[in-house]
């Protein structure tokens, strides 16, 4: 197997590549089909003890033996979790990347030994939860991770190829025990419905990784859909942190577009939102302006206000308390000040939301305006 094709496509200011190393099968072949690129790339193994398997000592133990073996830098790092919190396959799986992300540098690169089975048991795994396109493109085999890259060179390769390989180099590898557990769903995909499908349908894998590359190239044009109609529907708000997205400009879209964007501007700005509330957001940009409704993320809460939507922070209710804000002015005072204090936020345009944070310039016990440098939400 020649990976030169895929170590093409990194940039080409990468220098280093660290391999994610478990001393499984799949890892101890990358780090063997890697040995002849040495002398274009300085390589590492890269091992994360997980403290979770009774053998997990003994897979560190021969990543150490990997790395003296090929005279390449050994790191290892070790996760303090909770073997019973729930969700602990997913939970290992994104400490362990952002353990990744926080290590690389813009000259590196960390490549793991996914393969083409792993991309088959992906997008099934995806198709259960009912994935859309990004969801359904499976593993990427190349995307940024932190400051540098990640990089899955064996995508092509089947299981059985990697098993081939590793054995006419007679190298030796650590089985994960875990790996057999049915309870887990890759598992229960990987030893029951896979061979049955591939009894079936000798291809299988390879179709399901067809399958995966279509829904990556459809993935790509949405983005670039939802690109060409930012331009037209994102707008800049005073007091917004982030753009808005302006509803008459939304309205011209389809209702197929109209969630294409949605989902793009808050992927972008790193929150996940589901069909349901996908559904529901495209349904309220429809609303009355009166009726100000507001539809709830998990990280968020989307708000409406003169013609756009605005994205908020879910703490962003409360009024600052190193702000000198309108409600701690005496009663007395705000009664005075009720109508004149309406029209300066309505001028300045100020979200109601927003407007218990906002210091007020005062003279004696009258309103004489907002403080300068929250006039224009910046």
């Amino acid at each position: 197997m020649d990976l030169r094709p895929a170590l093409q496509a990194l940039p080409g200011e990468v220098d280093r590549l660290w391999v994610a190393y478990s001393a499984g099968i799949d890892s101890v072949a990358l780090l063997h089909l890697l040995q002849p690129f040495r002398e274009h790339y300085e390589l590492g193994l890269w091992h994360v003890h997980h403290g979770l398997q009774p053998n997990a000592d003994a897979m560190a133990e021969q990543a150490r033996i990997a790395a003296r073996r090929y005279g390449i830098e050994c790191r290892i790092d070790r996760l303090r979790l909770d073997p019973d919190q729930p969700n602990l396959e997913a939970t290992a799986r994104e400490a362990r990347y952002r353990l990744f992300a926080d290590g690389l540098d813009a000259r590196s690169a960390l490549l793991t030994a996914h393969h083409r089975d792993d991309q088959a048991e992906t997008l099934l795994l995806a198709l259960m939860r009912g994935a859309g396109p990004a969801g359904l493109a499976g593993i990427a085999r190349l995307r940024p991770l932190g400051r540098g890259w990640l990089l899955r060179p064996l995508l092509d390769m089947t299981r059985r190829d990697i098993h081939n390989c590793v054995r006419e180099a007679g190298l030796d590898w650590v089985e994960d025990p875990s790996n057999v557990e049915l309870h887990a769903d890759r598992n229960f995909l990987r030893h029951r419905v896979l061979p049955l499908l591939s009894e079936r349908w000798p291809a299988a894998a390879s179709s399901l990784k067809q399958a995966a590359d279509w829904q990556s190239e459809t993935a790509g044009l949405l983005t670039q859909l939802a690109r060409m109609d930012a331009r037209h529907c994102l707008i800049d708000r005073p007091f917004a942190e982030q753009l808005c997205v302006d509803l008459d400009s939304l309205q011209k879209l389809n209702a197929a577009r109209q969630k294409n964007l949605l989902r793009h501007w808050l992927l972008q700005a790193g929150h996940a939102i589901d069909r349901r509330r996908l559904e529901q957001l495209v349904e309220q940009s429809g609303a009355r302006e009166d009726a100000q409704p507001e539809v709830r993320l998990a990280t968020a809460v989307l708000r409406r206000y003169r013609g756009a939507w605005y994205l908020c922070a879910l703490h962003e209710e409360a009024p600052d308390r190193d702000v000198v804000c309108r409600d701690t002015l005496p009663l007395a005072v705000q009664k005075r000040n009720r109508h004149r204090l309406k029209r300066l936020f309505q001028q300045a345009g100020v979200p109601p939301w927003r407007r218990g944070r906002i210091p007020l310039r005062m003279e004696g016990d009258r309103v004489v305006g907002l403080e300068r440098s929250y006039s224009s939400g910046r």
